[in-house]
Parts: structure tokens; sequence; C-alpha cells
């Protein structure tokens, strides 16, 4: 337990992160999900990918009742220290969620899903928790889109953070499987007018989809 530390949430001092020090830590891409989620009171909503629980406390915080997914086992312990930390509880899920098979439905899921599809193995992390958090071999993009439809409901809302230079791919795999994004925002770093991170809403229903004022952090 020596390796493993509690942190706070950017702007939430009373929102404590338990962080293993060898495994994928929280960044601003997480809290900046966490703010760009709408949820209503009871929405009961997954979080994919759930890694060491961050986002759970977010959902959770604003009145959601969270399931969170995560093929990493020993990433679900750390969540579990999470919840406790923070005094809430929510159902935990140690499964691959492109083999799930569970016919439950949510009202909201969640996702900050791994980011790079390199295909060359040298350029991966060599630590395996690292990898599996931040390279798509786990999670394709192709089978996280159609696996949104599995347990989505049909009125329901995806939230997601991503690669800005990912967008088309993202739509497109969306669109393959009825899928369609509502609202997009581009957040660039403040200091550099770098654009670093894209955040989605998405949903079934197909319309224009509205660009939101750009971020600045």
């Amino acid at each position: 337990m020596s390796k493993i530390r509690v942190d706070y949430l950017n702007f939430h001092p009373n929102y404590k992160v338990c962080q293993h020090e060898d495994m994928y830590h929280f960044n601003s891409d997480t809290c900046l999900l966490g703010e760009f989620i709408n949820i209503n009171k009871n929405d009961n909503v997954l979080d994919v990918g759930t890694n060491n629980g961050a986002l759970l406390v977010y959902i959770i915080k604003k009145g959601g009742v969270a399931t969170g997914i995560e093929i990493n086992k020993d990433a679900l312990e750390i969540a579990k220290l999470t919840l406790k930390e923070n005094n809430i509880d929510a159902t935990l899920i140690n499964h691959d969620f492109t083999t799930w098979q569970d016919d439950i439905k949510f009202d909201v899921i969640v996702c900050n899903p791994p980011y790079f599809n390199t295909k060359d193995d040298r350029k991966k992390n060599v630590n395996k928790n690292i990898c599996i958090a931040r390279h798509e071999d786990y999670l394709p993009l192709d089978l996280l889109c159609y696996h949104f439809t599995k347990h989505l409901k049909e009125n329901g809302k995806i939230f997601m953070v991503h690669r800005p230079n990912r967008f088309d791919d993202i739509n497109n795999q969306l669109n393959k499987n009825n899928l369609y994004i509502d609202k997009y925002q581009h957040v660039y770093d403040k200091n550099t007018n770098k654009l670093r991170s894209l955040l989605l809403e998405i949903s079934f229903i197909k319309k224009d989809y509205e660009k939101l004022p750009d971020k600045y952090i």
C-alpha cells in the first residue's frame, strides 16, 4: 500500500482519488470530462474503463447512480479505495467492455478511452497497466462505438473525451452505429494556444452538431 497515494480532483478539494505510482493517473482530460458530463439525479450511468474511479466520483457527486466497468483487475482495486475514501458506493465490474453480455441499458455512458491506435509495439508503454489505459489494443474505437449501442437507452447520452485529431475517425465510427455527435468542444492550452482535447456529447438522434465555445485551461 506504500505506493498508493490520495490526490484531489481539480477545483474539488473534497473529491479524492487513490492512485498507484506504477499505474495510470488521472489527468486534465479526466477533470474536463468530469465537468462536461450532464446527468439528472438518479440517472443510471456507466463509466467505461473506470480505472481508478475518478469519473465515478464526479458521477455520484452529480447525483447519478454509477457503474464502472474495467478490464484491469488491479485498477479496479484502486477504484474500490477511491470509493471508500469518498464514502460513496458504485457497482464495479471486472470485464472487457467489448465482450460484456449484460442486457442492462444506461441513461448515460461516460468514457475516457485509450486514445492511441499505435501499431508499432516498440512505441507502446512497457508497463502493461499504463499500456491498457493509453493504447487501443484492448478497446479499439470501432468496437467501443459498437458496444455503446448495446448499453445505451434509446434517449440516452454518451459523454467522451478524446484527441482532436481523431474527430473524423470518431464521427465515422459513431455514424456506422447510428450514433451522432450532438455537441463538441475544443480545449486549448491557454499558455500555448495549442489544441489539446476534444469533448463530445453523443446520442442516437441525428441532427446538425453544435460546436460549443472553445475552452482554455
